[in-house]
């Protein structure tokens, strides 16, 4: 279960591939970085800087997320994320 800041995002596994759908249509050569990890139980956290180009106009785009997941039973059972500087309105 994801728990997305977007509206009209389908629940489960649909979101995250309606998400990644998204995000790859909309920017190329994307590059992440792990900035910081953090694991407590079940519960794991991180935040990343991104960057890649625009489609839409070719600009070079850079943007933070930061995640934290739920485990359970040796799989991702819930994700909340937040993405600052993502703006490809």
């Amino acid at each position: 279960m994801h728990h997305l800041p977007i509206p009209d995002i389908p629940p489960g596994r649909d979101g995250y591939k309606a998400l990644g759908e998204f995000v790859t249509g909309a920017v190329r050569d994307i590059t992440v970085t792990v900035d910081i990890l953090i694991s407590d139980g079940e519960f794991v956290a991180n935040r990343n800087s991104n960057r890649g180009i625009r489609n839409d106009n070719g600009q070079e785009i850079s943007w933070n997320e930061h995640e934290i997941w739920r485990a359970s039973n040796g799989r991702l059972a819930e994700q909340w994320s937040v993405a600052s500087g993502l703006d490809l309105g």
